[in-house]
């Protein structure tokens, strides 16, 4: 799965043992990997851009919103 993060937002990493891969606030526009297990929480989830496999990339969710979504 890869995230691009389209605008400011915090976030964290984390694998399906709940060690956190990542935490912080990466710079708008960089582009990360991760393989399928893992839970991402966004503090902007609109900014934060995931595609999964060959689909589509899709939003997390909307501007502002707190969320965490299994990948």
């Amino acid at each position: 799965m890869t995230i691009r993060f389209a605008g400011q937002s915090w976030v964290r990493v984390t694998d399906r043992e709940g060690q956190v891969l990542y935490e912080g606030v990466p710079p708008v526009g960089s582009v990360v990997k991760y393989p399928p297990g893992v839970s991402v929480r966004a503090g902007n989830a609109g900014a934060v851009q995931v595609r999964v496999g060959g689909g589509p990339e899709q939003a997390m969710g909307g501007a502002g919103q707190v969320v965490t979504r299994q990948y």
